[in-house]
């Protein structure tokens, strides 16, 4: 990464915390988003399962975590539309590829859609986890005005059961529902436009026994890219990725990889 100056470094740490000092031989970005509510915290094990090479960059969404003071972001257009920029000077010399489980996945869907409309780079693959087609969602319940028990007991309905940690922690869990809060509001209000397929390969990944997203709607992700297209299943239910992460880890390890070994 060259240019961008002091105060661009800074906005990409605050957004990208687990961003290394030296970054000479960072040769491909992972940059994750996660699902609703979810903080960095989830990815913690995960540059264990790469390469020095390939460095893991999870996103620190305003409202969570050391951001909880922050206003959480309204809407996918205006969260994209700051990340383009950052990940447009981040990925200014070095290849990347997005993550995104869930929420994760339409914001990172957005966000390439964004960046190639403005020019710049698509990554080398996009991998869209745990979430239906865009063109095949369906957020309109507006359970984000719910109080918290109400709250809590439909999104654990819909999704599945929250980590035990914060569900039994009387301090965490009203700052958990917060953040869960803010990004199903924003998933509430998402229309999706249509357009053209994405310039960049699409492995979605999903679990043969997530309720959310059947495994249709997932494979539907293929009407959205005009490259290779790859579905993974796993057992898990929605949060496959907590239950099964070795196994998810060793697809995504060998996927990317693979591309660094033949860049």
């Amino acid at each position: 990464m060259t240019g961008g100056g002091a105060e661009c470094m800074r906005e990409l740490r605050l957004w990208f915390p687990w961003l290394r000092e030296d970054l000479t031989d960072v040769r491909l970005w992972l940059i994750c988003f996660n699902y609703a509510g979810g903080g960095t915290w989830i990815f913690g094990r995960w540059q264990q399962a790469f390469p020095r090479e390939i460095q893991v960059l999870p996103a620190m969404l305003p409202g969570r975590e050391s951001r909880f003071s922050e206003k959480p972001y309204e809407s996918l257009e205006s969260l994209s539309s700051v990340l383009a920029k950052l990940v447009a000077e981040l990925t200014r010399d070095t290849p990347y590829a997005i993550f995104g489980h869930s929420f994760g996945g339409y914001l990172g869907y957005e966000l390439i859609r964004l960046l190639v409309k403005e020019g710049y780079k698509p990554p080398v693959c996009f991998f869209a986890s745990g979430c239906r087609a865009p063109h095949l969602t369906r957020f309109c319940s507006e359970m984000h005005h719910l109080p918290d028990p109400e709250f809590k007991e439909a999104v654990e309905k819909r999704f599945g059961a929250l980590p035990k940690v914060i569900a039994r922690d009387p301090v965490l869990l009203p700052i958990y529902l917060r953040s869960i809060r803010a990004d199903l509001a924003i998933l509430e209000r998402y229309a999706y436009t249509a357009g053209k397929p994405l310039p960049c390969p699409i492995f979605a990944l999903g679990a043969s026994d997530d309720l959310e997203v059947p495994v249709p709607d997932l494979i539907a992700w293929v009407e959205h890219t005009r490259e290779k297209f790859i579905a993974e299943l796993f057992s898990g239910g929605h949060f496959f990725i907590r239950l099964r992460q070795d196994e998810v880890l060793r697809v995504l390890s060998r996927r990317l990889s693979l591309w660094v070994e033949t860049w």
